[in-house]
């Protein structure tokens, strides 16, 4: 479990992922941190399970899912059981008991600024640092200046790292729209409605399914398809246009030659 503002982990070994034996872990954390105000999980059985539902409903939490495969949705708690796992390996690697290594871990995690906040989760969450083997200096930041100066930096963090992100794959806004007849499977999709990056897509007589809207691709109706021969034709014209330009400007001019005589003999001229 990770919170989205402070980015403060908890972990909990378990031998078993039922419902049951995750709402026991839950009450734990919740004990200790107080009932939050919503939950963000994957659409795993154990967290689409009525007595999971149940749970949640009455102690007022609201239960909201992610797009099924597309974990980034989610990426908070996806990148930190990924840092986890490298500690465990580590662990086993050198020898050690990973279950202990993963208390020494923790405490580093949640005492060291993070990237995206800019400060040590337990400042964020506590409105102070907890102390560890490494010696900090005492900063003079106040509780006061903490959410404005972490909402600031996160969300410069974020910006550019969308921005690699988008130039890296070459990104390029959607115009998927409520309506339109979509590609996801062989047979075409119609989108019932759009949830920011996210589509609800629905066939006659079959269930409907929410999907990351990357993941679809519009069907063009008749009038684009006639735009799209329009555009097609001119710049096919342009490219034709440009062609002969650039050939012009590539044609070798031939040297002339210069008028041959024969030589002088010597007493003739």
């Amino acid at each position: 479990m990770v919170d989205t503002c402070s980015r403060w982990p908890e972990v909990h070994v378990m031998k078993s992922t039922t419902s049951t034996a995750i709402i026991k872990c839950t009450k734990t954390t919740f004990a200790t941190h107080g009932i939050p105000h919503e939950i963000v999980t994957d659409n795993g059985p154990q967290f689409t399970s009525a007595e999971f539902g149940t749970y949640l409903s009455n102690c007022g939490i609201v239960h909201r899912k992610v797009t099924p495969y597309w974990p980034q949705a989610n990426s908070e708690v996806e990148r930190f059981n990924r840092t986890v796992e490298k500690a465990i390996r580590a662990a086993n690697v050198e020898g050690k008991n990973w279950k202990e290594e993963l208390d020494v871990f923790l405490l580093n995690y949640r005492s060291t600024p993070h990237c995206t906040t800019g400060k040590p989760p337990a400042v964020l969450l506590f409105g102070r640092n907890i102390r560890n083997k490494i010696p900090v200096p005492p900063t003079s930041t106040t509780a006061d200046d903490i959410p404005v100066t972490v909402r600031q930096h996160d969300r410069e963090r974020k910006e550019k790292i969308k921005s690699y992100a988008d130039d890296h794959n070459r990104a390029s806004s959607s115009d998927v729209k409520k309506g339109d007849t979509t590609t996801y499977d062989p047979k075409p999709y119609i989108v019932e409605e759009k949830k920011g990056p996210s589509v609800l897509l629905k066939r006659p007589f079959e269930r409907q399914i929410m999907r990351n809207e990357s993941m679809t691709r519009k069907i063009p109706d008749g009038k684009d398809v006639a735009d799209a021969k329009k555009r097609g034709l001119q710049n096919c014209g342009q490219q034709v246009s440009e062609e002969k330009k650039h050939e012009k400007q590539n044609e070798v001019s031939i040297r002339p030659k210069r008028a041959r005589q024969p030589p002088d003999y010597y007493g003739q001229s």
